[in-house]
Order: C-alpha cells, then structure tokens, then sequence
C-alpha cells in the first residue's frame, strides 16, 4: 500500500493505494493457488485549489447525472466513485513506487 496523490486540475485527492494482485492459478509446489484481488483507492483526503470547489463539484454532478441516466436510479457512494476515478486516472501505465526501507 502506498499513499499517492492524483491531481484533477482544480482539486486532488489523496488516498491509500493497493495495486492488483493477479490470480495464482498453482503454487510452485503444485498445491492449489488463490484468488487475486483488484486495485483499490481509499481516500484520505482532498484540497481544492485557488479556494474554488467548482471543478469537483461539476466531477462529482457529473458523476450523478451519469449514474441516474445508466444505472436504473441505483445507490450512490460518492467516495467510491471519486475513488474509481483515481484508479482511472492512474491508468495501467502507473509506475508504483519503490518501498521504504525501515530503519
């Protein structure tokens, strides 16, 4: 897990992020593997900048809007949303960070 901030333009959003771990079909000494899991983004904060939350609240309407026109009225979660749109931003080129060493 590492801590990343993504940057929107007008406001980031900063969270704990665990890229994808792929599924182990066999271990190497051919016992049975286990299930991988997806990446995750869990926000732990966001600044908006130049002291205008415009941007994420057009994002965030957007975000709505979308919802109640595809999904059939479905439940919103904001925060996983926002949270998706990290992950989609990061994209499959994100190059994860090198762990720190401990002291």
């Amino acid at each position: 897990m590492s801590q990343q901030t993504i940057d929107f333009g007008g406001y980031s959003i900063t969270g704990d992020f665990s890229p994808e771990e792929p599924d182990v079909f066999y271990l190497p000494n051919g016992d049975p593997g286990y299930p991988g899991s997806p990446a995750e983004f869990s926000i732990t904060d966001i600044t908006v900048k130049d002291n205008s939350a415009m941007e994420l609240v057009e994002t965030i309407d957007s975000i709505i809007l979308y919802k109640q026109k595809y999904c059939n009225g479905s439940p919103i979660n904001i925060w996983e949303e926002l949270a998706d749109k990290c992950l989609e931003k990061m994209g499959d080129d994100f190059e994860y960070p090198e762990p720190e060493e401990k002291e």
